[in-house]
């Protein structure tokens, strides 16, 4: 494996639930429900030559720039 295009899926609630159905989106890295750990081992036995980060909505304080810090610093530990 050669490059690791990662994303993590989770939700932001925001206001009250109108139904108990909740959809998932992208999130930081760390944040949301994906087994980053385990994922992250497999890419790190394999000698992975790059990740590709996948973050194109739902960001945290609505900044695509506050969104990448927050997943650059996940990857900054666990990798």
């Amino acid at each position: 494996m050669k490059l690791w295009h990662i994303n993590d899926r989770g939700t932001r609630i925001k206001g009250s639930a109108v139904t108990p159905i909740l959809k998932t989106d992208s999130m930081e890295l760390g944040t949301g429900n994906m087994d980053l750990d385990s994922l992250t081992q497999q890419a790190l036995a394999v000698h992975v030559d790059a990740v590709i980060l996948e973050s194109h909505r739902n960001w945290v304080d609505t900044s695509p720039i506050r969104s990448l810090q927050v997943s650059a610093k996940y990857l900054q530990t666990h990798l």
